[in-house]
């Protein structure tokens, strides 16, 4: 019999969500909503009790987080969308980056002619960010962001990070001018991946994802929040192939992402890689050929509109 649990739904009002899988990590697990289906960490985790959950080793020493190797592919990851998110603005002005980190698109989006505008709770991070002369604060409520003013506003990877997500969107469309257009990049529990590791998915990120949302989720969130949604890609070569690859090894019964720790700093390491010298060996040993698995497997899904991580675009009237 599973376990239930008496919390509202944001994306459509109910209340009661039911355990899919037994007590994961911290002793928390994922429920699905009895009305709509939408997924959620259970039980709830107040704001005020969430930090304890984000370790230092979860951003690292110096906020760097990976080795040099993948640092210098995540920068030009963040260069290249920034690029791509200035195609889908309606022009020059105000960005805001609500979940900026350490202000690389921010500051991109800068030398390209925009205000940028960042929200970050690191305050390494925002430390960062601030020193590539990115405005960054901590609050998107605090008073001095003036409704209707944004040409842009985007939740990249973090939407799922807050526990009320609807809320969070309704002050983004506030802030947004007519014409202005938010963008939302999270993980996709309705993907082909997902539903195929189950509890063993790599992007459930447990407790730390609030949310676990479904591509149609957010379109019924984004478009209850009065917008009308134009874009919508489930292809990502930065988060889809890796999914498969770490959800494999998961399902395989390696320590919990014990590849992802390998592939990071000393310091931002969640396992002691010396506990787990032949797993860690393995998981290395595998990855190559997890890897293009991977890469064609996130090519069918993406094909079928159901990759392992979604992006949408909607416009404010």
């Amino acid at each position: 019999m599973s376990v239930s649990h008496d919390i509202t739904c944001i994306c459509c009002g109910a209340a009661g969500f039911d355990e899919l899988f037994p007590a994961m990590a911290h002793g928390f697990s994922v429920g699905a909503c009895r009305v709509c289906g939408a997924r959620r960490t259970v039980p709830d985790v107040p704001d005020d009790q969430i930090g304890r959950y984000y370790p230092q080793a979860y951003y690292g020493e110096g906020n760097k987080r990976f080795n040099w190797l993948m640092e210098q592919t995540s920068l030009a990851i963040r260069r290249r969308r920034a690029k791509a998110i200035a195609a889908r603005l309606p022009g020059p002005g105000p960005v805001m980056d609500v979940g900026c980190g350490r202000g690389i698109m921010l500051a991109e989006l800068q030398r390209m002619g925009f205000s940028s505008f960042g929200i970050e709770l690191s305050d390494a991070s925002a430390s960062h960010a601030r020193s590539l002369g990115v405005d960054v604060g901590i609050d998107l409520y605090d008073t001095r962001y003036e409704p209707g003013s944004f040409v842009g506003v985007v939740f990249w990877h973090s939407l799922e990070h807050v526990r009320r997500a609807d809320l969070a969107l309704a002050r983004a469309v506030e802030l947004l001018r007519p014409g202005g257009v938010l963008g939302i990049a999270v993980p996709n529990s309705g993907s082909l991946q997902a539903q195929l590791f189950h509890r063993w998915w790599f992007h459930l990120d447990i407790p730390r994802h609030y949310h676990h949302f479904a591509a149609d989720d957010v379109v019924r969130l984004m478009e209850r929040a009065g917008l009308s949604v134009f874009g919508r890609s489930t292809l990502s070569l930065e988060q889809n192939p890796y999914g498969y690859i770490q959800s494999a090894l998961n399902a395989a019964g390696m320590p919990e992402n014990l590849l992802y720790s390998l592939l990071k700093e000393p310091s931002a390491r969640m396992h002691a890689l010396g506990d787990h010298p032949v797993a860690a060996t393995l998981s290395a040993a595998a990855a190559p050929t997890l890897a293009a698995a991977g890469l064609a497997a996130s090519a069918v899904e993406a094909a079928v509109g159901r990759g392992g991580t979604v992006e949408l675009w909607a416009k404010k009237p």
